[in-house]
């Protein structure tokens, strides 16, 4: 077991490999296929949680965009092999159990065979939207797995 040194808080973040049959290349291509399972009202409004003002889709798509484009956008599968082993290796890991192995991936790959491939991080730190993109529903609808960082 790998134990946490430094200060901890109660912030948490999550990395997601997602895989997507068409280019994540627009906020158009993200809205299809990220959200498009999404309820917002007629001016285009989703609530996120209750305790939180509502937000424009189109906020959310930008959001989840940026941090494509942060990423350097799709990746290929090499280079995630290569994250996973130096994440298997790093000391921010809370435990091996969290740890996510090549063989994790290579099931994703069969499971899903998608076409393309990203590696993003959300975090709850980053306020209501970032907690969302975190820990939202709508990661139900989409091909990903999760590396949680809590």
């Amino acid at each position: 077991m790998k134990i946490r040194r430094g200060h901890v808080s109660n912030s948490s973040s999550s990395s997601f490999i997602l895989g997507v049959d068409k280019p994540l290349d627009s906020l158009e291509a993200v809205r299809e296929q990220i959200f498009a399972g999404m309820i917002s009202d007629s001016d285009g409004i989703v609530s996120l949680y209750e305790w939180t003002d509502p937000v424009p889709i189109d906020r959310l798509c930008q959001w989840f965009f940026d941090e494509i484009e942060r990423t350097g956008g799709e990746v290929t599968r090499e280079t995630i092999i290569q994250r996973l082993i130096k994440a298997s290796e790093s000391d921010d890991w809370y435990n091996e159990e969290e740890n996510i192995s090549l063989k994790d991936f290579n099931d994703f790959q069969k499971k899903f065979n998608t076409e393309y491939i990203y590696n993003i991080s959300f975090s709850d730190e980053e306020g209501s939207i970032g907690s969302f993109l975190e820990h939202g529903a709508y990661w139900d609808q989409i091909k990903h797995f999760r590396i949680s960082h809590h």
